[in-house]
């Protein structure tokens, strides 16, 4: 599962180039192939349930916090990996 959500990040932050939009991508893609892994190894999901929901509230939690990032991306405001930055953010 932790390969999965990996190869997810890597996939959102090259093809968007947003690293918040990766982050949240690969977080809440964690407790879906935790769902797969346990469907496909036949596992009971007795055993897997607690990994399931603390990795689906973390999930959560990690959306939540890029709340902020996700408005400014929908906005278009947002910058983007390997996007040079503005020039009054140079005078800081």
């Amino acid at each position: 599962p932790a390969l999965g959500a990996a190869v997810t990040w890597i996939i959102v932050a090259l093809g968007t180039r947003y690293i918040g939009l990766a982050s949240v991508a690969a977080a809440i893609a964690l407790p879906l192939f935790i769902a797969l892994w346990t469907v496909l190894s036949r596992a009971a999901w007795t055993d897997r349930w607690p990994f399931l929901a603390l990795f689906g509230l973390m999930g959560l939690l990690v959306a939540y916090r890029h709340r902020a990032n996700l408005a400014r991306m929908a906005k278009g405001t947002e910058p983007k990996w390997g996007a040079p930055r503005p020039a009054s953010a140079d005078k800081a």
